[in-house]
């Protein structure tokens, strides 16, 4: 994507906020595998307080999407758009992967097309991700597991858990909270847990494909 130059540091605030609230959002959804194996219900007071919370974080998405609109030129108005769409879209396909993987009661055999094609739209939503949100690069290997070979099932299942780890820790960095100016740190940890969801999604498909 080519980025306007007009698009300022404030826009690129705004355009990080939104994405976090249009992400928190997803609270109301069902639980990631994580949560699931601690729970096997969820309270109905639990469940309507979500809702109201997630109702509450998309009035604040729109009101934050407005102020972008406002401020902001054609390009950073498409990349707002886009990163609401594929902060919210990269979980939702996270969490199915996860819920089909990691499924309630008895194991079963995984799924490697489902995995190849789940991995696939992860990868591409990150790294339109990367290109919109622009971090500063950081230093350091990404990490998140994508060094480790993926031989068969037992390991495919520890790619994906790390996987979902990585992408849990990328939407809850508390870069995407503020408003004012970026933290550094947090800016910088943002961006190495996007480089590695990009580079352990690529993984975990190349090798889906293959045992198919």
């Amino acid at each position: 994507m080519t980025h306007d130059t007009s698009v300022t540091h404030a826009t690129t605030r705004t355009l990080l906020a939104a994405a976090f609230a249009s992400a928190l959002c997803l609270a109301a959804q069902p639980a990631t595998v994580s949560a699931q194996s601690s729970r096997s219900a969820v309270d109905r007071g639990v469940a309507l307080r979500k809702a109201d919370e997630a109702r509450e974080m998309e009035m604040k998405r729109l009101e934050l999407a407005r102020e972008a609109r406002a401020e902001s030129s054609p390009a950073a108005r498409l990349a707002l758009r886009q990163i609401g769409e594929d902060f919210r879209q990269m979980q939702i396909v996270n969490n199915e992967m996860m819920r089909a993987a990691f499924p309630a009661g008895a194991p079963r055999a995984l799924d490697y097309d489902g995995i190849a094609k789940a991995t696939a739209e992860i990868n591409r939503r990150a790294a339109r991700l990367r290109a919109n949100l622009q971090f500063p690069r950081a230093q350091g290997d990404p990490g998140g597991g994508a060094g480790r070979e993926i031989g068969g099932e037992r390991e495919m299942r520890s790619s994906l858990l790390s996987l979902d780890g990585l992408i849990t820790s990328f939407v809850n960095n508390p870069t995407f909270r503020k408003q004012g100016v970026l933290d550094a740190q947090e800016s910088a940890r943002a961006h190495r847990d996007l480089q590695a969801v990009i580079r352990l999604s690529q993984k975990i498909r190349q090798r889906a494909d293959r045992l198919k």
